[in-house]
């Protein structure tokens, strides 16, 4: 299995419930993921209540499984090698995972279990949603919805980042899905519902929003800062203008990053310097993902002080 199955630097692994999207705010102009949904022939997936969400099956949901199950296998020795238990074999010690490296490639040695279980466990991120906003008020999604909640659930040993430009519908939709659970006979899913909605949600889910302007962090950080997550962050991307936080901001990371794509928004480089110069002085971790330009992932104007510090939560 894949130790890595995105580009996107600040997580592992991406996983949606569903495709598509209503658009609501300047960041959603030149939606990268709709521009993804038409080249895989998904056209009708970005609009309102007449366009369709694209739905998935068992094998799609399986995946969150086999990440989880990689992670609990998954150890850190001497804070970077990254080791993968195997009970009747000892342990290889890679950067890579067993599966796909042979022998030689890494240094074969044993290790009992109580010995591997003792070592420091690496986080194993996954960002949802990259196609879709798990937020958006659609009675059509709640089934996926509360399918995702029992997944993350599931998954103790992935660090969920669940992202939404739509924040202060969180106890809207988790109301609705609790409703749906019950009237169908959702008795494990309708627990999980009413610990989310009484504020017990699992230490494994950050909680983030996007915040591509200043108007929209106003919006969006009062609602942001209600969800009692165990790490909750902004991200401003694409950032289309200055954003200043407040001394007292609810979030504990910040993301930046420019539009991509041939007609991005480009934008004066000292507006993210300004925003880094901000979270330093927050002591906010600061993640600086990508300059605007064509292509995604570039450090263009970044300098490398930030490129090459691109920070993480604790």
């Amino acid at each position: 299995m894949k130790e890595r199955t995105t580009g996107i630097k600040w997580t592992h692994h991406t996983f949606n419930p569903w495709w598509g999207c209503e658009k609501i705010s300047p960041g959603c102009a030149q939606c990268y993921a709709e521009t993804f949904s038409f080249r895989t022939g998904h056209a009708n997936l970005w609009g309102g209540p007449k366009s369709e969400r694209r739905f998935f099956g068992y094998k799609h949901w399986q995946e969150p499984i086999e990440w989880n199950r990689a992670a609990q296998n998954t150890r850190l020795l001497d804070g970077k090698k990254v080791i993968h238990w195997r009970a009747n074999r000892g342990v290889y010690m890679a950067e890579t995972p067993i599966q796909s490296m042979r022998k030689e490639e890494g240094i074969l040695t044993r290790m009992d279990a109580d010995s591997f279980l003792a070592l420091p466990r690496p986080r194993t991120f996954v960002f949802s949603a990259s196609m879709a906003d798990i937020l958006e008020d659609r009675d059509d999604t709640i089934p996926a919805f509360i399918q995702l909640m029992e997944t993350i659930h599931a998954t103790q040993e992935l660090t969920w980042q669940l992202l939404t430009k739509r924040p202060d519908m969180f106890p809207v939709r988790l109301e609705k899905a609790y409703r749906h659970a019950n009237k169908i006979g959702m008795m494990i899913a309708g627990y999980i519902l009413s610990l989310w909605s009484n504020g017990e949600i699992p230490e494994n889910v950050w909680f983030g929003t996007t915040a591509e302007n200043q108007e929209e962090l106003d919006r969006r950080l009062p609602h942001l800062g209600r969800i009692p997550a165990a790490k909750r962050f902004l991200s401003v991307e694409p950032m289309l203008g200055p954003v200043v936080l407040p001394d007292s901001a609810p979030v504990d990371w910040v993301i930046c990053g420019g539009e991509s794509g041939k007609n991005c928004r480009h934008i004066p480089i000292d507006l993210g310097l300004k925003l880094a110069a901000q979270c330093e002085s927050l002591q906010i971790p600061f993640f600086w993902k990508q300059d605007s330009g064509p292509l995604p992932g570039q450090q263009g104007r970044i300098p490398s002080e930030y490129w090459e510090n691109q920070q993480f939560p604790a």
